[in-house]
């Protein structure tokens, strides 16, 4: 993580929620939280166009 990065305290027990509950680990490379700019409105556009993205919002 970045000296400038910052989550929030429970992004990894969200992260681990959707390893755990997720029918077939094998198709899992990489888990990772949405990627935002300091406003927290808008995902920084290089992850949306370089990968494939699953959003799984749980409020």
């Amino acid at each position: 993580m970045n000296q400038d990065a910052w989550i929030y305290e429970d992004s990894i027990e969200k992260l681990m929620e959707v390893y755990n509950t997720h029918p077939n680990k094998d198709e899992i490379g990489i888990l990772s939280p949405m990627h935002i700019d300091g406003s927290e409105k808008n995902w920084i556009s290089f992850w949306i166009n370089t990968y494939h993205i699953t959003v799984t919002r749980q409020d």
